[in-house]
């Protein structure tokens, strides 16, 4: 019995998303999920976070004709809020930044600055850079 071009999409996400998962797990390691309008992305992960829901401390679904999901202070602004949401200990570093830099300054810095300030710092704070896998 043959499978339907369904079946055969579905068996090649799973295996996908269990190459990814065994080779890329490291909280520090970003994944960039790229292609075009409905090849489907979104779904992609959507089934990669059901299946391994602690592989996922932030995301973000960018839009090209969008502002607000295509700018890259927003990306980052996005990434370390949800980082903050779901780790305390890079809450807490987060906070322990942003108490050092005024807000005029977070606001005018430019993507490099804001991303080293708001994530790259709190988080080499956190177990997040060390644990192993």
């Amino acid at each position: 019995m043959s499978q339907t071009p369904l079946e055969r999409n579905i068996i090649v996400r799973h295996t996908i998303i269990e190459s990814i998962h065994k080779t890329n797990y490291n909280p520090c390691k970003i994944t960039l999920i790229t292609g075009s309008p409905g090849t489907g992305k979104s779904t992609f992960l959507k089934d990669f976070v059901s299946r391994f829901p602690d592989s996922i401390f932030a995301s973000f679904f960018c839009q090209w004709d969008t502002y607000r999901k295509n700018s890259a202070s927003r990306i980052i602004k996005n990434i370390a809020y949800q980082l903050q949401k779901n780790n305390d200990t890079f809450c807490i570093e987060l906070y322990k930044q942003l108490e050092t830099t005024s807000v005029d300054a977070i606001c005018s810095m430019d993507t490099d600055e804001l991303f080293d300030n708001i994530i790259l710092l709190p988080l080499e704070k956190t177990s997040l850079t060390s644990r192993k896998y």
